[in-house]
């Protein structure tokens, strides 16, 4: 998967007429899933969808996925006490997240809009849902790993704990383990306050339960020991 993609990245650099061509055959959705099965390769997956985006086409996707942020984020306001429509609008805003992964706007009118807020509660409110925490967990990532005010929103929002019980409930769903370990790490990189929030949480346990149950994961294993070091090195909490 990887290979493919670095492949479709050098053809897409190379014209508008060939990145049309990677269009037309897929090229994008095959992306997007490659991204979502392998997180760990995330820089790949990003460099790719961005070669694909054409400048023309760069500001009316952004417009247009601006617009469907902010009605995702509205859906989760007004119906935060329907499951299934929070499990919906997960669904669509990993989508979302994914297939703009080069546009960081589109995720930081997200956090702007207070839909960290929204997201975090859902997770907190149906905990037992899979298919919302997966996707909440995919979407959290993609909205710390490049946005300053992201980390920050998630810490001030009690974004560790809710996180940590996510990760701690489903111990053997390898997607969920990855991107709380690299959300994890993400975090205990920011400042000490998140540090010391991140253990508070109970990080230290669900790392070390990561690492042991996924010890042929490498980007996981990478991230857990990194976050691990951190709080060890800094406060002494390991």
């Amino acid at each position: 998967q990887a290979n493919c993609c670095c492949t479709l990245e050098t053809v897409a650099k190379q014209d508008s007429e060939s990145r049309q061509w990677i269009m037309a055959a897929g090229g994008v959705e095959a992306i997007r899933a490659a991204r979502l099965n392998h997180p760990n390769k995330d820089d790949i997956w990003t460099m790719t969808l961005a070669s694909l985006a054409s400048h023309e086409m760069a500001e009316e996707f952004v417009t247009e996925a601006v617009e469907e942020i902010l009605a995702i984020v509205a859906t989760m306001e007004v119906n935060g006490d329907e499951e299934h429509e929070q499990e919906r609008s997960c669904r669509r805003l990993v989508k979302l997240l994914s297939s703009n992964s080069h546009q960081p706007y589109v995720g930081g009118t997200f956090v702007s809009a207070d839909g960290m807020i929204a997201l975090i509660r859902a997770m907190d409110l149906y905990q037992e849902n899979l298919r919302l925490q997966g996707n909440g967990c995919a979407s959290l990532y993609m909205l710390c790993v490049d946005n300053i005010e992201g980390r920050a929103h998630f810490i001030r929002q009690g974004g560790a704990q809710v996180l940590v019980i996510t990760m701690y409930n489903w111990p053997t769903r390898e997607s969920v383990q990855i991107f709380g370990c690299k959300i994890l790490e993400l975090l205990v990189k920011e400042s000490s306050r998140s540090r010391r929030d991140v253990y508070k949480a109970g990080a230290c346990r669900v790392l070390h339960d990561a690492v042991a149950l996924f010890p042929k994961n490498s980007g996981l294993i990478k991230a857990a020991n990194n976050a691990l070091s951190l709080l060890v090195r800094e406060v002494g909490m390991g």
